[in-house]
């Protein structure tokens, strides 16, 4: 009777551990084909040109990290829950594994905090900068080769300390624990950091659009104002090139002479008049001039 009531908290707590597993493993699988449809998505309608923006390259990075943070984890959910972290695979070829297994956790952690900051950068350049195209198709591959060589060089030392522990029968792949203290800080600083760099960045996009936004505000009114004067120095301009030709012609002329309306000189010569003026007013003085520079 006392062996029978011995062993059915043990039957309860290994029912449990499944449960938790399962549980685990099906959040997991459910990540992983999400992510993949999301890279399979971005990869088939990449060539519209909405897609090919940077937004959808850092998503499709941080895609590729989740894939692989699922792959990984799909297995460990079973061996912590079920088999309360021993390895299997022991041996060379199990330490091979064990220093993989834990270089590729801190990796894809870190590459996916790394990749939102990133998108946050491009946001704050898109709503600052909407004319100018600051992150470059090549910048967005240099950034993207950027958020997993940091994670990289960050885990390179797991190659050395990661090792097999034994502990009461039962073998896991760890660390010691010094070693583990120093990761877990410099793990606790990335994350902190980024955190604190998303918060200021999307702090001033929010300023920003704000600001665009407000009804009384300075610079809306002044960009108002300042469309309206160039609405009418274009009406000026327009109306000067198409001046009677006697005043732009070089031989005298006795009486006025207007271009006609579907003479195709007379609209040539307007918009040879019309295009150095509107260059001289509305850009600056240095690029009008390099305009015309021979």
């Amino acid at each position: 009777m006392e062996n029978a009531s011995d062993s059915s908290p043990v039957h309860e707590r290994k029912t449990e551990a499944i449960a938790k597993a399962t549980l685990c493993m099906s959040v997991l699988a459910v990540s992983l084909l999400e992510n993949a449809m999301v890279v399979l998505v971005l990869k088939k309608n990449f060539r519209r040109s909405h897609m090919r923006n940077a937004n959808s390259l850092f998503i499709a990075n941080i895609s590729v990290a989740d894939i692989f943070f699922a792959i990984q984890n799909i297995p460990h959910a079973y061996n912590n829950l079920v088999l309360n972290g021993h390895w299997i695979l022991q041996g060379n070829f199990g330490t091979v594994l064990c220093k993989i297994d834990m270089f590729l956790s801190v990796i894809t952690m870190v590459t996916a905090n790394l990749t939102i900051l990133a998108i946050a950068i491009y946001r704050l350049c898109v709503v600052f900068f909407p004319l100018r195209k600051i992150i470059t198709r090549k910048t967005c591959f240099f950034i993207i080769f950027l958020t997993w060589l940091v994670p990289a060089l960050f885990a390179l030392p797991i190659f050395h300390f990661a090792k097999f522990i034994s502990n009461e029968g039962i073998t896991i792949c760890s660390l010691k624990d010094q070693v583990i203290k120093i990761f877990y800080a410099g793990f606790a600083v990335i994350l902190f950091t980024t955190l604190l760099a998303m918060l200021v960045l999307y702090a001033a996009i929010g300023f920003k659009l704000w600001r665009r936004n407000f009804p009384n505000n300075v610079s809306e009114r002044a960009r108002a104002l300042r469309e309206k004067r160039n609405r009418i120095s274009v009406q000026k301009l327009t109306s000067q090139s198409y001046q009677p030709r006697g005043l732009f012609n070089k031989e005298p002329r006795t009486n006025w002479e207007f271009a006609d309306v579907d003479d195709p000189t007379g609209h040539f010569q307007g918009n040879c008049r019309r295009r150095p003026m509107m260059m001289i007013v509305f850009l600056p003085h240095k690029e009008a001039a390099k305009r015309f520079d021979p």
